[in-house]
């Protein structure tokens, strides 16, 4: 044990003072007076590959559960790529179908997000290994793995005698469940470089000892009280990264551990901003990503979450609601009703908790209602519109929005993405993507560029152009561009002499509130507060080199780059 504990102190003095990597690919997305920061984890996935495991050698029995995911929650020690998915599958015909599906983990329990599924054919029965490689799936924290069973001859291991704390049953309508048998399914998982390990975390592979013929049982019910602790994986292994910090001019702007690979920098005023983000590890910090640089220049958008309007409005405020089809529209079965339910109509501000009797299973994306558009009958193709108000678009323009099939029992719903410069007849309208498809699983974030209109007047829609399937659903949707700097009343200021050779003198014609001098690497080594139109600062001693001078005024924010020699 001394001789043990006497290597494991050498290989973590070393690693102490090892070079900590930085996080990579630092990127700033401007959306109006928001920024979007994203990352990628330090190094490459190069490091150890570990197999999470959480069954005992043992399946008694095999569940099926048609439309349900029978799943495991995984906990890998740091950020990681998951490589490989293995299921123990039993089926009664010749092979067997299920959907290899990745959700996020929560803070106490699963997400709805889902990462991937993917549908697998079993040819053999016993162990099935999904590989995931090409697909690159990342996480920084846990995530749930799930079989998911979409026939009536497939089925998954399970032991009825071991409860690990880690199964769960989700619906996919948004309900998920915990259970008390072990699931025998697990991930395999390759860690990032940068991570210190004191120990191997690569279990042995085994074969469970699993009767010649399983009990196959269809799962009826799903839910039981789980108490039990989740238990470790099989040599389960210590973790050195914690998370991220966020840096903006040089100073740092997250309140507590970024453990995401994402940040939102909200309510910015206008100017031009440096990031840099930095990995935490055990030790401590790392040095600078790259820098990302996001320019805010008097952002526009144009909105509509359906939030202000009220319940089952089919009239939309700005942007116009067009049925071209003129159809009745599908309802729900259970007689459930609402205003204008059945009838001709494009559009509707669906509020699932105001229908008679209230509805689950038509989640917004956000808030309280969403956009909904039900199939119509007959035709059996919708043409169905959402028209946005006129608008000039600056630069940098973009239709952000979320999608969501209600269900795929029907096929998923189709959309478009069209812009007219003229009127709001169908044809002067120029489709720019589609016919598209929603995903049914969760609200998905998409986004299509209008670079191709910038400066000009158009109007931008979106085309339902479903064929009988049921209700297409859209929120949060967002038409974002930048206005260009030239059309703006900015101050105008002189700063020098420059390059600078001891002194630097700025002037300008509005009030000076405060100053900052950010070096490349984007650390803040000079600011002062000013409160005046004038001001000199001394540059002797500090480094040779190009900097960011960031001038804080009464009219808004002001970069320059300056040189120091």
């Amino acid at each position: 044990m001394k001789r043990l504990f006497t290597l494991m102190l050498s290989f973590l003095t070393l690693a102490a003072f090892a070079a900590l990597d930085p996080p990579t690919g630092l990127k700033a997305t401007v959306s109006s007076n928001n920024v979007h920061l994203t990352w990628n984890t330090p190094g490459a996935p190069t490091g150890d590959v570990e197999e999470l495991i959480y069954d005992q050698d043992n399946a008694t029995g095999a569940y099926k559960y048609q439309g349900y995911a029978l799943s495991t929650h995984m906990s890998p020690q740091a950020p990681c790529q998951i490589l490989t998915l293995k299921y123990y599958i039993v089926y009664d015909l010749s092979s067997g179908n299920f959907n290899a599906e990745v959700y996020r983990w929560g803070s106490s329990a699963p997400t709805t997000e889902l990462l991937i599924s993917k549908p697998v054919t079993a040819n053999m029965e016993g162990w099935i290994e999904v590989d995931l490689t090409d697909d690159h799936i990342t996480t920084t924290g846990d995530f749930v793995v799930g079989f998911g069973s979409i026939n009536d001859n497939t089925y998954v291991g399970y032991d009825a005698n071991y409860n690990n704390g880690r199964s769960w049953d989700f619906d996919h309508q948004g309900n998920w469940t915990p259970w008390t048998e072990a699931y025998l399914v697990r991930a395999v998982v390759q860690y990032y470089d940068g991570v210190v390990r004191e120990l191997s975390a690569i279990p042995s592979a085994y074969t469970p000892e699993v009767a010649p013929v399983l009990a196959r049982t269809a799962r009826t019910g799903t839910g039981s009280v789980n108490t039990v602790a989740p238990v470790s994986a099989t040599r389960q292994a210590s973790r050195g990264l914690l998370g991220y910090n966020i840096y903006r001019d040089g100073t740092k702007i997250n309140n507590t551990v970024v453990t995401e690979l994402f940040y939102n920098d909200n309510g910015l005023e206008p100017g031009t901003y440096q990031y840099t983000a930095r990995a935490l590890y055990d030790e401590g910090e790392s040095e600078n990503s790259n820098t990302a640089v996001a320019v805010i220049g008097g952002g526009n958008n144009l909105k509509l979450d359906f939030e202000d309007l009220p319940d089952f409005s089919i009239t939309f405020g700005d942007w116009t609601a067009v049925d071209r089809d003129g159809g009745a529209t599908y309802g729900f079965d259970g007689n459930i009703t609402f205003p204008h339910n059945f009838e001709p109509m494009a559009f509707i501000a669906f509020n699932q908790s105001a229908t008679t009797p209230p509805m689950t299973g038509l989640a917004p994306h956000g808030g309280a209602r969403f956009g909904a558009c039900f199939s119509s009958e007959p035709p059996v193709s919708n043409n169905d519109w959402m028209i946005s108000p006129k608008v000039l678009l600056g630069s940098n323009p973009a239709l952000n929005l979320w999608v969501k099939s209600y269900t795929d029992a029907y096929g998923l719903e189709k959309y478009k993405i069209l812009v007219s410069e003229t009127d709001m007849e169908p044809s002067s309208f120029t489709t720019i993507a589609g016919p598209l498809t929603a995903p049914a699983d969760d609200w998905t974030y998409v986004s299509y560029s209008l670079d191709n209109y910038t400066g000009k007047e158009v109007y931008v829609a979106i085309q339902c152009v479903s064929s009988d399937n049921f209700v297409f659903m859209i929120d949060d949707v967002e038409i974002t561009f930048t206005v260009d700097a030239g059309k703006q009343e900015l101050p105008v200021f002189s700063v020098y002499p420059n390059p600078s050779y001891g002194v630097l003198n700025i002037q300008g014609d509005s009030r000076i509130e405060a100053v900052k001098l950010v070096n490349t690497a984007g650390q803040v080594v000079y600011e002062s507060t000013v409160n005046d139109r004038e001001f000199s600062f001394s540059t002797t001693g500090m480094a040779q080199g190009l900097y960011l001078l960031n001038i804080t005024t009464e009219k808004g924010l002001v970069t320059r780059k300056v040189s120091i020699r």
